[in-house]
């Protein structure tokens, strides 16, 4: 799923820097489910990855005239994991939330089930940043360098952060 890279529309954010609605509007219909999908993986509620994707667009539209050229994905992943840094610090945890049952029961087996859940069990006892470090480099396919840059550390401590974060994860599942 490489979603970073679908959303580069030069002539879509020169229009939003003047202020154009309906560029506004695509933008958000091109990108709103990467940014959603990540404040969920950090933050583990649907509701509260709601809130955050809505402040994340509002402050799109407020920033419209700063906008710098080129993919504007990376500038939303940053200030959507800044604002959940920010929930984080107000509340002490976040747990991923079971998602809905699919509409046909029989589409998921029992064992698949238990494993993602299991999958979520793990992901809800990693510190934030390895839950956003995993969002942005396994949801979205960013690169070490585009994941420091939107959590404010070094491309060395997203290799770090991601081996440390899978390592913790193939242990909790038992996997070798």
């Amino acid at each position: 799923m490489n979603e970073a890279r679908c959303d580069f529309h030069p002539d879509l954010v020169r229009k939003l820097r003047e202020g154009d609605e309906r560029a506004f509007d695509a933008l958000y219909q091109s990108t709103y489910k990467a940014v959603f999908r990540t404040a969920y993986l950090v933050l583990g509620s649907p509701e509260q990855a709601e809130d955050i994707a809505q402040d994340t667009f509002l402050q799109l539209w407020r920033h419209r005239g700063r906008l710098q050229e080129g993919p504007l994905l990376p500038w939303l992943l940053k200030v959507a994991t800044n604002t959940c840094f920010s929930f984080f610090r107000r509340k002490r945890e976040f747990l991923l939330e079971e998602t809905p049952e699919p509409r046909n029961p029989h589409e998921v087996n029992p064992e698949d089930r238990l494993f993602y859940h299991q999958v979520l069990e793990t992901i809800n006892g990693l510190p934030k940043r390895q839950r956003a470090i995993i969002a942005l480099r396994l949801l979205h396919d960013l690169s070490e360098e585009e994941t420091a840059s939107i959590c404010g550390c070094a491309p060395g401590t997203v290799r770090a952060t991601l081996y440390q974060a899978k390592e913790k994860i193939r242990r909790h599942l038992g996997a070798d």
